[in-house]
């Protein structure tokens, strides 16, 4: 009865009723909390997905003395802090993780230039340069390793990795590496393969992290997709303007230019200038005709 009168008096629909702790000596009913996931840490979305639905199976809040290493290992990766253990320092370790890639992107603009290119064989770039990444090997491997704990990538220990490594920035990160092995141990013809270190400018994607909170870059991504038939028809009408107008353009100025205006493929970046209002200027009409046009 005492059970009964005390489960009427509850209105909200939002509280859990468990009536198994509910004893005779007892008028008030125990009162289920739902956790949201998003209290454990993993707010928002990092390059490598992490958001509620990446947490572990068997995570809880802050409970990380029943987690495994594994589970421990992915939620530090994905940046899911928390007050206690390692996760204390996962965003700090987010800093450093951007900061190298952002170093390592300098390095190649600054040793592109002549007055800096004789600093790119010096010995503490290269002892950088092998430090860096030997962090990234370490974390892509980590990842690797840990990326079965997220339901999201299923259940199966090889495919759940499977599905991690097919994604757009494991890719990115695992082409990255291979180039720089490839040009450490001297492969021959791997020279250029130097050139796909710049592909880990594509890191630096999860600077989009700092939208967690104003979330402007979903709202942005958000139009772009409902929005695809009208930007794909803007992009088609543009791109067939420029092939009449670079085609009129060739007849119009190939006699009187013909080392500018020498090929339709040629007049075509006199055409993308004009359309897209850049006017560099080395490119312009002669003729009436040109002109006109």
């Amino acid at each position: 009865e005492n059970a009964a009168a005390a489960s009427a008096e509850i209105s909200s629909p939002l509280l859990l009723v468990d009536d198994s702790s509910v004893t005779e000596d007892s008028s008030e009913p125990f009162v289920s909390e739902t956790i949201d996931p998003s209290d454990c840490g993993g707010q928002g979305l990092d390059e490598y997905g992490c958001g509620p639905d990446m947490l572990p199976r068997h995570s809880s809040c802050d409970s990380a003395g029943e987690e495994t290493w594994r589970e421990e290992t992915w939620l530090f990766l994905t940046a899911a802090s928390s007050d206690l253990g390692v996760r204390r320092h996962s965003k700090r370790y987010e800093v450093f993780s951007i900061s190298l890639v952002i170093a390592l992107v300098v390095q190649d603009i600054l040793f592109s230039m002549a007055q800096f290119h004789h600093l790119e064989s010096s010995r503490i770039v290269l002892v950088f340069r092998d430090v860096a990444y030997a962090v990234f090997g370490t974390e892509y491997s980590l990842r690797l390793w840990s990326c079965v704990e997220s339901p999201r990538y299923g259940n199966s220990p090889l495919l759940s990795r499977l599905r991690w490594a097919r994604e757009f920035l494991p890719l990115v990160d695992l082409v990255v590496l291979v180039a720089y092995l490839l040009e450490k141990v001297n492969i021959s013809g791997a020279q250029g393969f130097g050139a796909l270190r710049m592909i880990r400018l594509l890191r630096l994607l999860s600077l989009l992290r700092v939208d967690r909170s104003t979330n402007s870059f979903s709202t942005i991504f958000l139009v772009f997709r409902k929005k695809r038939r009208e930007l794909s028809a803007s992009l088609a009408s543009a791109f067939i303007i420029v092939l009449i107008s670079s085609t009129l353009m060739f007849y119009a100025e190939r006699e009187a230019q013909p080392d500018k205006f020498s090929s339709i493929p040629a007049s075509m970046w006199w055409a993308i200038a004009a359309l897209t209002t850049v006017g560099y200027g080395d490119l312009v009409p002669e003729t009436a005709e040109g002109k006109l046009l």
